[in-house]
C-alpha cells in the first residue's frame, strides 16, 4: 500500500478541523487514512499523537468559534478538584450564548448559557468560562461539599483564581435562580488560602463532627518568634496542628525531606502534630476525627465534650 501523503506541517502533529484541511488543500480521501482518527465529526487527529484535553478544546473551538469550553471541562483547564467521578468522563462542555442552540456533536455535552452570568477567559488560546463562572455551572453538578472544594481551590494560597469578592458578586446574581442556595450555602464555608481539595474534604469533615474551626496554613513561629513554616489546619488555642499529606509527599523526595524537618520543628516548638494522608477514608476516617478530638480534649478544649447515657 503507497505511504500516505504527508500533511501539511501546522496539521501533522495536532488535531485539527476537517474544514482546516480542505482550505488548505488536503484532499478528502486524504483525511480517511488509517494514520488520522476522528475524536469528533469535522475533527482529526494524527494516530500517533495522544491528543490532551486542551488540544482537542482548541479544536472544537476552532471549529465552532461562536462556542466557547464550560461547566466540569472548564474546571478540569482550571485544575479545579472535580469529583472521582469525572475523571473518567471523556465528554467535552462546549457551549455558546443564548439565543444560539446548543452545539450537537457526538463525544461533546452542548450548553446555551445567559451571557449575563457568565464571564470569558482564555486557557492557552482556548475561549473558556472564567474560574468563578465555572464554579457557578457547578452549582447544578456537585454536592454542596464538593462545590466548597472548588471555592477553596479557587481562593488557594499559592496563584488564587479569584478573590472571595468576585465569589461574592456570582453569589449574589444568582438570588432568585435556581441553584442559588445551594451555591450559597457552598460559600459560606469557603476559605482562602487552601493547598488541596484534600485538604478542603478534610477541614469540612472536621468542622461537621463539631470540631472548632482551623487556622488554615498560618504561619508558625517558635517561642523568639523565628518563623518555622506553614502548617495545614491550626488549632492555636490547643496548640495542635494537622497535617494533610498529599501525594507529592511521597513521590518528592526533597519536598518529603523539608516536610519531614518542618513537622519535627513544629514539634520542638510544643505543637502536636496530627497527619492524615489518602489512607484515612472511611472507617478511618472517623478514627482519625476522634484522634483528633481526644487531642483537643486533652489540650483544653471543652465545647466538644459528648455528654453519654
Amino acid at each position: 500500500m503507497r505511504r500516505p501523503r504527508r500533511l501539511p506541517e501546522n496539521l501533522a502533529h495536532r488535531p485539527f478541523a476537517v474544514r482546516t484541511a480542505l482550505d488548505q488543500g488536503v484532499d478528502p480521501e486524504r483525511l480517511r487514512r488509517g494514520d488520522i482518527t476522528a475524536p469528533f465529526v469535522g475533527t482529526r487527529v494524527p494516530a500517533d499523537r495522544e491528543p490532551t484535553l486542551l488540544d482537542l478544546c482548541a479544536v472544537l473551538t476552532e471549529r465552532r468559534p461562536e462556542c466557547f469550553i464550560s461547566h466540569a471541562t472548564a474546571a478540569r483547564l482550571h485544575g479545579l478538584p472535580l469529583p472521582a467521578r469525572f475523571r473518567d468522563d471523556d465528554a467535552i462542555d462546549l457551549a455558546l450564548f443564548d439565543p444560539g442552540r446548543s452545539p450537537r456533536i457526538t463525544g461533546v455535552r452542548g450548553h446555551h448559557l445567559d451571557r449575563r452570568y457568565t464571564s470569558l477567559v482564555t486557557v492557552e488560546g482556548v475561549r473558556t468560562c472564567s474560574p468563578v463562572s465555572t464554579w457557578r455551572q457547578l452549582a447544578w453538578m456537585l454536592s454542596r461539599v464538593e462545590l466548597v472544594a472548588v471555592g477553596d481551590s479557587l481562593l488557594r494560597r499559592q496563584h488564587p483564581l479569584a478573590t472571595i469578592d468576585q465569589m461574592r458578586s456570582a453569589v449574589d446574581s444568582l438570588v432568585g435562580v435556581p441553584g442559588h442556595g445551594r451555591l450559597y450555602r457552598a460559600f459560606l464555608d469557603v476559605r482562602p488560602g487552601t493547598d488541596s481539595g484534600q485538604e478542603s474534604q478534610l477541614r469540612i469533615d472536621l468542622r461537621s463532627a463539631g470540631l472548632p474551626e482551623p487556622e488554615i496554613n498560618p504561619a508558625i513561629r517558635d517561642a523568639r518568634g523565628e518563623f518555622i513554616g506553614y502548617a495545614d489546619m491550626v488549632f492555636r488555642e490547643q496548640r495542635v496542628i494537622v497535617e494533610y499529606d498529599g501525594d507529592h509527599h511521597r513521590t518528592d523526595l526533597d519536598q518529603y525531606r523539608k516536610d519531614v524537618n518542618r513537622l519535627n520543628a513544629f514539634g520542638r516548638a510544643g505543637w502536636l502534630v496530627i497527619r492524615v494522608n489518602m489512607t484515612h477514608r472511611g472507617p478511618d476516617r472517623a478514627v482519625i476525627i476522634q484522634e483528633i478530638r481526644d487531642a483537643l480534649i486533652e489540650r483544653g478544649w471543652r465545647a466538644g465534650l459528648r455528654i453519654s447515657g
